[in-house]
């Protein structure tokens, strides 16, 4: 994990920026709502659809998530906002 983020500070919406070119670009182009929002949104989302809530861990130097690939849920839908 980069810096001093745990995999315990990733629930809570804390983040770091590795590289701050990329955030620009994002954010220019509504690609971000908000750093550190992510990992709740899929968390949110997973809970909504009765889906598994993902995995989330510390590997070494490495972040692994791991999401379950589970039948659609008939008659929900995940608005995705990219504005």
């Amino acid at each position: 994990m980069p810096g001093d983020l745990t995999i315990n500070d990733i629930g809570k919406g804390v983040s770091e920026i590795r590289n701050r070119l990329i955030v620009k670009i994002f954010r220019e182009y509504r690609y971000i709502e908000q750093l550190g929002s992510g990992i709740n949104r899929i968390i949110d989302t997973a809970k909504q659809t009765d889906q598994p809530i993902p995995v989330f861990e510390e590997v070494g130097n490495f972040f692994k998530a791991t999401l379950y690939n589970c039948p659609a849920v008939i008659g929900v839908r995940v608005k995705l906002r990219l504005n």
